[in-house]
């Protein structure tokens, strides 16, 4: 009985022994596991480590691209690594470079690339910025075959992000079943967040070598320009406040090359008083929108001389979108604008000439076309319009009855009531008056202006019958001046109306037969800024 429980004891015993010899085996196995995992985690790590070392260093794209790849591949071991790049304005992601050269050029050949969202397991990574595995590719809906990779069976996709950008994807694959797990997302990720920063960084070198060409090309273009340039060639540091005046620009200005002081202000204390205002405008139009800068202006050169320049200029922008600085070129136009001044005049003599004809014919409307200008203009000035508009309506004030030559001199000072059939014919004065001066290149349309000076807002002017807008602003401003000084002067056929009657008719009809704004601005003139006709 002792024996067989003694027996009995010792087996327990064994089967304990057997029991932990078990647990122990069982343990060193999974420290050696363990320890094995620690290890690649530890040489994955080092790999990164590595990648990244190098990669942050390579600032030409397709030498880095080429780098990852072969890197990845000599590390891992798979059957093909590729990288895609996102063109955003495209909507692609376009194939760049591969670990198998033969494939790599028929995929840029083929110009391969897929689109954001729709093609692939490539496209949506694209998309989404998210990895996706596919240890069965034949049970990955998004998985699209490709006749250059046979032997797939697994592919691993992962974004190359910083931050929440993505620039492309990461795709490797392999020729086994269920060869990628967790930890390949979690390192070949990684691993392209670094690639990706690089990316970045290649394009960022990418375009400060393109902007540093560039501005090389710029600058000897524009040492050329200086040199050859008949113009003065000006550069204003808006930032530093300088302005750079070229040999030329002194020597236009009569200055020696090492004269002019380079601050800005220099520039104002040189410009005509008449000037500065609209240079200054001109200035602050262009630094506002970027439109160019072109402006006629009276500089004073060295002998005290005022010279008329024509400017040109354009301004640069930084990166945000602050002027930094201004080029131009500035033309000596003096004797353009001499000549222009004495065509002027010659102008302005044929056209008072011309205007005089018919007062001789008709002494008793004598100085009423000058008056008539006078008022227009005021009226053109009190409401702002363009000084080509108001040089129009000079013009076109003077010449506004020019078409009366054609009528019959005892019509024009005949002492009573015209009959129907000599109002038709002096209603005709318009239409005249336009074929006339239809002939004539204008730099305005005097023509028009005169030829609906007599035409009404209700339609009920002649010779067309024009309402409101169908008629011209000028022809509007026209009509009120003509009005006030036909009712203020004397006629053959009835004494002066004066000029509040004048005036009361304008503001009874303003909106009416007037022009509401008009006939405003010619009721503040006379009511509120005393204006008055001079002899």
């Amino acid at each position: 009985m002792k024996e067989e429980k003694a027996t009995e004891r010792l087996q327990q015993q064994l089967k304990r022994l057997q029991q932990r010899t078990a647990e122990l085996e069982q343990a060193e196995s999974e420290h050696k596991q363990a320890e094995k995992a620690l290890e690649e985690r530890a040489n994955q790590l080092q790999i990164i480590g590595e990648v990244s070392r190098k990669v942050s260093s390579i600032l030409n794209l397709d030498e880095l691209l080429s780098y990852v790849i072969k890197a990845i591949q000599e590390s891992f071991g798979y059957y093909h690594v590729d990288i895609f790049l996102i063109d955003q304005d495209q909507g692609y992601a376009l194939f760049k470079a591969s670990s198998n050269p033969t494939v790599e050029k028929v995929w840029k050949e083929q110009k391969l690339r897929f689109k954001l969202g729709e093609e692939g397991m490539i496209g949506w990574v694209s998309q989404s910025g998210e990895p996706l595995l596919a240890n069965d590719v034949t049970k990955e809906p998004l998985y699209l075959p490709n006749k250059s990779l046979p032997e797939t069976k697994s592919e691993l996709v992962v974004p190359l992000k910083v931050e929440e950008q993505t620039f492309g994807v990461l795709d490797v694959q392999s020729s086994e079943l269920d060869a990628f797990n967790v930890d390949d997302i979690f390192v070949l990720e990684t691993l392209g967040n670094q690639v990706a920063i690089a990316i970045e960084n290649a394009f960022l070198f990418e375009r400060i070598e393109a902007a540093l060409d560039a501005l090389q090309v710029s600058k000897e273009r524009f040492a050329l320009a200086v040199q050859g340039a008949n113009d003065g060639i000006w550069d204003w540091d808006i930032q530093k406040e300088s302005l750079y005046w070229s040999p030329r620009m002194k020597q236009l200005l009569g200055y020696a090359d090492d004269e002019l002081d380079p601050e800005f202000e220099m520039l104002d204390s040189l410009l005509h008083p008449n000037d500065r205002e609209h240079t200054k405008a001109a200035i602050e139009a262009s630094l506002k929108d970027g439109r160019l800068y072109d402006v006629d202006q009276q500089m004073r050169t060295k002998s005290g001389e005022y010279r008329w320049f024509h400017a040109r200029g354009q301004v640069v922008f930084d990166e945000v979108g602050k002027p930094v600085r201004m080029v131009g070129s500035t033309t000596d136009v003096t004797e353009r604008k001499q000549a222009e001044e004495r065509l002027h005049q010659t102008l302005q003599g044929i056209i008072e000439a011309l205007g005089q004809i018919t007062e001789v014919r008709d002494p008793y409307t004598a100085g009423h076309q000058k008056r008539v200008t006078q008022l227009s203009v005021a009226i053109a000035k009190e409401m702002e319009l363009s000084d080509e508009q108001i040089e129009g309506i000079h013009v076109s004030g003077l010449l506004h009855d020019i078409g009366k030559m054609s009528i019959p001199a005892e019509i024009l000072t005949k002492p009573v009531q015209l009959s129907e059939p000599e109002r038709a014919l002096l209603k005709d004065h318009p239409k005249v008056a336009y074929d006339i001066l239809k002939t004539v290149d204008f730099p305005w349309p005097i023509d028009q202006i005169v030829l609906q000076h007599h035409e009404r807002m209700d339609g009920s002017g002649y010779p067309q019958g024009l309402k409101g807008k169908e008629i011209m602003l000028e022809a509007r401003i026209l009509a009120v001046a003509d009005v006030i000084d036909a009712m203020a002067s004397h006629r053959p056929y009835r004494p002066a109306f004066g000029i509040d009657k004048a005036l009361e008719e304008i503001s009874d009809n303003k909106g009416v037969l007037y022009d509401p704004g008009v006939a405003e601005t010619c009721l503040r003139l006379f009511n509120e800024k005393g204006f008055k006709f001079s002899d």
